[in-house]
């Protein structure tokens, strides 16, 4: 079978759970489970900081942009060379990718690549602002090296709608080669069930917060300030209300005594932690100004979290059927969620009832059985 040979790659190493929010990390050790993939590259390399300068020193004299470095073919190259240093000329070699410019295309003869992507180049470029750097001609050429890639690849398999919408759209693509598997929460299911998710914090009071996480690391793009401003609404209601913060740079935040910054969780390191963290929340805030396929949310409904959130991006794929979430029309206002909350936890054993009953659906999250559709859909390719 060629899912003996399959390896999985990513920008960065998937054995690491700190990669990518640990996505790459649970594909692999999941997708080694059911046969999917057999190993993964680590593609981690010491970053070149001088070759780095110096190629956005010559970008900056061409074109007067600079960014753009890791899509760039002296560094890609680089990278082409790891992932194929173990095969023969006449070897089949078979990848599984979890970023859409790798393996560096045209690929070597007898190469047989599938993507697993959260979102294009082209989103990634216009959507979250990070091409705004970039010289539009090196851009081009990155997309049109993705779109060759894609039109030469078995499957293109994305993590949201609004992921594959542009794959089949803006890359002009086949539909049907083109498949969403929205993927698990990034969570181990053993905390998962050791913290039992039939759980339901205390009620709100004078002297306990209602809870409103956040988890990101970038706090503007992310929607920090809304929630932030929903939280300081909340109290102006006479609803003791905090802003728990995980994942987020502190100098990015306010002071204030409605914020209560957590720093970084280490996965690896604290999984317990993080999880009962979660566990602790009323609600778990995601007002992003573009999202692709949001893992908070699904680590969050896996928990019985319920979720607020609004219609942008792929966010509404990860919103699971029945789970206990609210999804507002896109850029709601602070009053129309605020007052939202407050409906929904009077009375608050209203509350508890739906958290509770939505725990029941949340089961269907799980990685091994997301990665199972992705096996079955390569198996049919």
């Amino acid at each position: 079978m060629i899912f003996n040979k399959r390896k999985l790659i990513c920008y960065g190493n998937p054995n690491d759970i700190n990669t990518a929010s640990g996505t790459p990390y649970y594909i692999l050790k999941h997708g080694k489970k059911i046969g999917l993939i057999n190993s993964a590259i680590d593609l981690s390399l010491p970053q070149n900081k001088a070759k780095k300068y110096l190629w956005n020193l010559i970008q900056f004299l061409k074109t007067g942009k600079y960014g753009g470095y890791q899509y760039s073919l002296q560094s890609l190259k680089k990278l082409q060379r790891i992932i194929f240093a173990d095969y023969s000329n006449s070897e089949n070699k078979y990848i599984l990718s979890h970023h859409p410019s790798l393996p560096l295309y045209p690929w070597p003869k007898n190469t047989f690549v599938d993507f697993y992507i959260d979102a294009t180049n082209l989103q990634i470029f216009n959507n979250y602002g990070y091409g705004s750097k970039i010289d539009e001609k090196f851009k081009s050429e990155v997309i049109k090296r993705e779109r060759a890639a894609y039109e030469s690849a078995g499957s293109i398999i994305c993590m949201c709608q609004w992921a594959a919408d542009s794959v089949i759209k803006d890359y002009g693509i086949n539909s049907k080669k083109v498949h969403v598997v929205v993927g698990g929460a990034n969570l181990e299911e053993e905390f998962v069930n050791n913290e039992k998710r039939l759980f339901c914090p205390k009620q709100p009071s004078d002297s306990v917060p209602l809870f409103i996480g956040f988890l990101g690391k970038d706090w503007k793009r992310k929607g920090g300030q809304f929630a932030f401003e929903v939280v300081k609404n909340l109290n102006s209601f006479g609803i003791w209300s905090v802003l728990r913060v995980i994942g987020t740079r502190k100098k990015d935040i306010k002071n204030s005594r409605f914020i209560e910054y957590l720093g970084y969780i280490n996965k690896k390191k604290d999984l317990n932690k993080f999880v009962k963290e979660l566990n602790s929340w009323h609600f778990c805030a995601l007002f992003s100004e573009q999202e692709a396929s949001p893992r908070s949310n699904l680590e969050s409904i896996r928990l019985g979290v319920p979720i607020i959130s609004h219609n942008i991006g792929g966010i509404s794929s990860t919103l699971i059927e029945n789970s206990y979430s609210k999804l507002f029309n896109p850029f709601p206002s602070v009053r129309e969620v605020t007052e939202w909350i407050i409906s929904e936890i009077r009375p608050y054993e209203k509350y508890c009832q739906k958290r509770l009953s939505s725990t029941h659906f949340s089961n269907s999250i799980t990685w091994e059985t997301e990665l199972l559709k992705i096996k079955k859909i390569l198996l049919n390719t």
